[in-house]
């Protein structure tokens, strides 16, 4: 393994009041965070946004790298009432943070 992968659950809220998720007072090198309707989608989409932020510092096999670990160790294999919630407000989402440092 090449990297070192933090997942950060921010839970649902409104697009307005999300803090954001960065780097500073971290170790890690990329970051980047994703909404959804689902925790996974939201998960799925991080892990989109991060391979399009990073122009070409991270290949498709790091990014691929990276999503296998993921998957591996942060996805639910299935969606219960805990990571799928429906969602009554149409104007909420989502949203989980990515951090990667290269190792």
């Amino acid at each position: 393994m090449k990297f070192q992968v933090q997942v950060t659950g921010y839970g649902i809220d409104h697009l307005d009041y999300f803090p954001g998720h960065g780097l500073i007072g971290t170790e890690y090198d990329y970051a980047d965070y994703g909404i959804g309707s689902s925790f996974n989608e939201a998960l799925d989409d991080s892990i989109e946004m991060l391979s399009q932020s990073c122009d070409m510092d991270l290949t498709p096999e790091d990014i691929q790298e990276i999503e296998s670990e993921v998957l591996e160790h942060f996805m639910p294999e299935t969606e219960n009432e805990t990571w799928r919630v429906e969602l009554i407000d149409s104007d909420c989402y989502w949203f989980v943070g990515l951090r990667v440092k290269r190792l």
